[in-house]
């Protein structure tokens, strides 16, 4: 039996001399400090355009991956996305290749497609919308006509139809506590795991010549087999690692062997990947709550004062949703549809205004979830909100804000 010696394997020594890749990074700041790290631990960069009211517009993400591209060739690269405003319009597939067709004139090499597909978009009738919608064809066939790559993360991990107490990784568990929108236990109105998952291989079936990375693993990240049959499955296709990698230590500390067989057989198509997010720079920041009980409009014009007072680069607003046993919460208990008070956060609503009337809705503004940062940047993501209730709330908050 030959031995291997220490000689003949990577050490802590070697990581700066080797030469890597992190393709799953997304870098919405113009702050140097990220990519001189990686720099200096020999790490190449693929930063990734997403549509999420979570980050800058998409305009503004790719302005700044072009910038970060010229200052830095051949150590960074981007991947840029679409929107999926403007679905329902019958011209909404031309003005998307012809934005994508200047992403790429700008540099870009992939495109993202994300989680709202399946998760968040529904369409003027109410449906959600899911990739594997015909309406995607042209944009699909326009860019395998390209010969660009295509970057899904579609659906979620498994442990995302749990209830919070059940899911093992303390990542996960952390995300969809603070992310109940998309914590699928919660809403069995949605599409289930496996409605997720076939719409994605639909999709793949019908465009079998796509260049495919399947992000996070697949969604498949429960199961190294169910891995490796999609990799079988559909020959065009890569995976990467981020934000995934827990599961795969555990999955290791059951059956090592398995694991490292699987690296084995597929290592040109697992790509490794961070999920890294580097944000815009350091901001003085002012947070206020709204909602209370004993909260009123004067009491919100006095903190709206306040505010302008202290005037801030960037302010948000919170507003606790009613918590049981307020008198809100037994007036319209039934538009909320989280009773666990540990999901209660000031961030994120818990209410399904899908199901609210309008005049509910009105009534509503003290205490459902809002948001809102001092700048025009922000006030353009409202292009981006797909429920049409939750718009007409953001748009009559501001309407109430420009009044004071």
């Amino acid at each position: 039996m030959s031995h291997r010696t220490v000689d003949t394997c990577y050490s802590l020594e070697d990581f700066d001399l080797i030469e890597k890749i992190d393709a799953h990074v997304h870098i919405n700041s113009m702050n140097p400090a990220f990519i001189q790290q990686s720099r200096a631990d020999n790490f190449k960069l693929l930063s990734i355009n997403v549509d999420t009211a979570e980050f800058p517009p998409i305009e503004e993400q790719m302005a700044i991956s072009e910038s970060l591209l010229k200052a830095n060739p051949g150590h960074f690269a981007f991947v840029s996305t679409f929107q999926m405003h403007g679905w329902d319009a019958n011209d909404w597939h031309e003005r998307t290749i012809k934005y994508l067709d200047k992403t790429f004139s700008r540099g870009a090499i992939a495109v993202k497609i994300w989680k709202n597909i399946g998760m968040e978009y529904r369409d003027e009738n109410g449906k959600m919308v899911m990739i594997d919608d015909a309406k995607f064809d042209p944009i699909f066939q326009y860019i395998i006509q390209k010969k660009v790559p295509i970057l899904g993360h579609l659906g979620e991990p498994k442990d995302c139809w749990l209830p919070l107490e059940d899911i093992s990784i303390k990542y996960i568990r952390d995300y969809f506590q603070t992310h109940p929108q998309y914590h699928m236990y919660l809403h069995p109105e949605f599409p289930s795991y496996d409605e997720q998952i076939a719409a994605r291989d639909r999709m793949l079936a019908n465009f079998r010549e796509m260049s495919f990375n399947a992000v996070h693993m697949a969604s498949l990240e429960w199961n190294i087999d169910e891995v490796a049959r999609f990799l079988d499955t559909f020959s065009n296709t890569v995976v990467d690692l981020s934000a995934r990698l827990m599961y795969l230590q555990y999955q290791s500390s059951h059956d090592r062997k398995k694991v490292r067989e699987f690296f084995l057989k597929y290592q040109d198509r697992i790509l490794y990947g961070t999920d890294i997010i580097q944000d815009a720079d350091i901001a003085a920041k002012a947070t206020f709550i709204f909602g209370l009980p004993d909260d009123d409009r004067d009491s919100m014009k006095l903190m709206i004062d306040d505010i302008y007072r202290i005037n801030p680069d960037i302010v948000s607003f919170g507003c606790y949703t009613p918590i049981p046993g307020t008198p809100s919460f037994k007036k319209d208990q039934q538009f909320i549809s989280i009773k666990d008070l540990s999901y209660y956060t000031v961030n994120y609503t818990v209410c399904n205004t899908l199901k609210m009337p309008q005049n509910e809705i009105e009534a509503f503004l003290d205490v459902e979830w809002l948001s809102f940062w001092k700048s025009s940047t922000h006030r353009g993501r409202l292009r981006h909100i797909s429920n049409p209730n939750s718009l007409r709330i953001f748009n009559a908050y501001y309407d109430f804000i420009d009044e004071q």
